[in-house]
C-alpha cells in the first residue's frame, strides 16, 4: 500500500510539472509575438478539464493604458455562427423544425427556395452570395440591418450556384438563419441564444449589443496599434451582422460554452456529431473541421473591424484553445493555435525570430524617403526606438537582424528581408526588398 501511495504522489508531481512546463511554452510563444507587435488580447487553454493557461497580453484601451485580462469582453464575430447553428439544432431536436425544411415554407418566392433547404444555410451550400463578398472587401455597411432589407438585398444578388453544390461562405446564409429562429420561436434571436446557451451555461458576460455594452471590462478594438499609429475602430451595430457575428464575450464565457458542449447539455452528441462531418470544404453546420495530430479539430475564426477570434476544439481530448484579440491588423492568430496544438502534444513548433536590439542613434541612420520609381515610395520613420516603415499601401514595422539588414512580418508565409546601401561615406543612401527568389526590388532615398 505504502510503494501504491508513493507511486501515486509521484506521478501526480510529474503531472504538475508537465503542466506547469506546458504553461511557460504556451506564455513564451504568446510574449514572442506580443514582442513584434503580432499580438494583443486575452487566452485561454484547457486540457481535460483543466485550464493550463488564462492571461491577457497588450492593451484593452490604449489611450488609458488599461491591459488586457481574462475578465476583458471582445467582439468575437463569426464565432456567433457556432451558437446560431447551436439553436437551429436544438430546435430540430425539439421536433419544431426540421434540417431539411426548405427556405420557402418560411419565405414564399425566395429565389431557389424550393431547393434550398435548413441544412445548406447552416453548411454554406445554399449557393446564396456573401454581402461583404459581393462589395469587394471587408465591409460590415454592406450587410443589410432588418429583415426586410436583408430579402430586398437578396433579390438584387442572383444566386451563384445551385443549392447543394457548391460550398460559398455567406454571412447573408446565416442572417437568414437568425430570423427563421424567430419566426419558429416567435421571439427575438437574440433573447433564444439567451435562453438557450446564456442563461444554462451562466455566460454572464456574452451578448450581442456591443456598441451598447456600459463595462469598464470593455476592450477597444483598433485598425492599426503601433509606434506610429493609433487607429481605432468604428464602432459596429450588431444589428448589421446579427446572427453571423453580432456575438462579443470572454474566455471564460467561451470556455463555459465548451464545457456545455462536451457535457451534451445544450445539443445532444448525437446532434453534434452530425454538425461536425464535414459537408464540403471541411466546413459542418457552423463548425470548421479538420484534423490535429491524427484527432477531429473543429472550431471557427472571427474577424471583424477592429477585432480577430479564433477557436480550436479537440474534443476527444477535452481541449480547448480560444484566442480573442482587439486588433484587426493581427494575422498570426491561426500560426499561434497551431504552436500551442504542438506544444500541448510535445510536438516541433518554431518561436517567431525576434528582433536584435540597437540603439536609438544606429535605427536613426535609416530613416528617410526611399523610391522605386515614381509614385511608388516609402517612408522609413523612426519612432520611440522602433523603425516604421510607411507607404501608401501599408504601415509595417522593421525588425534589426544585423548591420544593414532587417525583416517585415505581413502576415504568416509573407516575410520578407529589407537591406539598406550605403555610399563610399558610409551613408545610408538604398533601400532593398529582398524577395523569396533573392532578386531585389531598389529604392533611392530622396531625402
Amino acid at each position: 500500500m505504502k510503494r501504491i501511495f508513493i507511486f501515486l504522489v509521484c506521478f501526480t508531481n510529474l503531472q504538475s510539472v508537465v503542466a506547469q512546463d506546458i504553461q511557460q511554452r504556451i506564455d513564451t510563444l504568446l510574449k514572442a509575438y506580443v514582442n513584434l507587435n503580432k499580438f494583443g488580447g486575452t487566452v485561454l487553454v484547457a486540457h481535460h478539464g483543466k485550464i493550463i493557461i488564462e492571461k491577457g497580453y497588450g492593451v484593452r484601451d490604449a489611450e488609458n493604458g488599461a491591459l488586457n485580462d481574462n475578465n476583458t469582453v471582445f467582439q468575437i464575430g463569426s464565432i456567433t455562427k457556432e451558437f446560431t447553428s447551436a439553436v437551429i439544432l436544438k430546435l430540430v431536436e425539439q421536433k419544431k423544425m426540421s434540417l431539411s425544411d426548405k427556405l420557402n415554407k418560411f419565405y414564399p418566392g425566395f429565389p431557389n427556395g424550393d431547393s434550398i433547404t435548413i441544412e445548406h444555410l447552416l453548411t454554406h451550400t445554399a449557393g446564396i452570395q456573401d454581402a461583404t463578398k459581393s462589395m469587394g472587401s471587408f465591409s460590415i455597411a454592406a450587410m443589410p440591418t432588418s429583415e426586410q432589407g436583408m430579402l430586398d438585398q437578396l433579390k438584387r444578388m442572383p444566386p451563384e450556384a445551385m443549392p447543394g453544390k457548391t460550398f460559398r461562405y455567406s454571412n447573408l446564409g446565416y442572417t437568414l438563419l437568425g430570423y427563421i429562429i424567430r419566426k419558429v420561436t416567435h421571439r427575438p434571436y437574440e433573447q433564444v441564444v439567451r435562453e438557450m446557451i446564456f442563461g444554462p451555461l451562466n455566460m454572464q458576460n456574452s451578448g450581442f449589443d456591443f456598441a451598447g455594452l456600459k463595462n469598464t471590462n470593455k476592450a477597444k478594438g483598433y485598425m492599426a496599434l503601433s509606434a506610429l499609429e493609433q487607429k481605432e475602430s468604428p464602432a459596429t451595430d450588431s444589428s448589421e451582422l446579427f446572427a453571423a457575428g453580432a456575438m462579443y464575450s470572454t474566455v471564460e464565457d467561451l470556455y463555459k460554452w465548451h464545457q456545455g458542449l462536451q457535457s451534451g447539455r445544450i445539443v445532444s452528441k448525437t446532434m453534434l456529431n452530425r454538425a461536425y462531418t464535414p459537408v464540403k470544404e471541411k466546413y459542418g453546420y457552423g463548425w470548421s473541421i479538420d484534423s490535429a495530430y491524427n484527432k477531429l479539430r473543429v472550431g471557427h475564426t472571427g474577424g471583424m473591424l477592429g477585432f480577430r477570434a479564433k477557436m480550436v476544439r479537440i474534443p476527444e481530448d477535452d481541449l480547448f484553445i480560444i484566442l480573442l484579440g482587439n486588433r484587426f491588423d493581427d494575422p498570426y492568430l491561426e500560426t499561434i493555435s497551431r504552436s500551442i496544438l504542438a506544444i500541448i502534444y510535445q510536438q516541433p513548433y518554431v518561436l517567431p525570430e525576434q528582433p536584435v536590439k540597437w540603439s536609438d542613434h544606429a535605427l536613426r541612420a535609416y530613416a528617410g524617403i526611399y523610391e522605386f520609381s515614381p509614385g511608388n515610395w516609402v517612408d522609413i520613420i523612426f519612432v520611440d526606438g522602433h523603425l516604421i516603415g510607411h507607404s501608401p499601401k501599408k504601415t509595417l514595422e522593421l525588425y534589426p537582424r544585423k548591420q544593414d539588414l532587417f525583416y517585415i512580418m505581413e502576415r504568416e508565409g509573407e516575410e520578407a528581408n529589407i537591406g539598406f546601401g550605403r555610399d563610399e561615406k558610409g551613408e545610408v543612401k538604398e533601400i532593398y526588398l529582398i524577395k523569396l527568389d533573392n532578386s531585389k526590388a531598389v529604392g533611392k532615398k530622396i531625402r
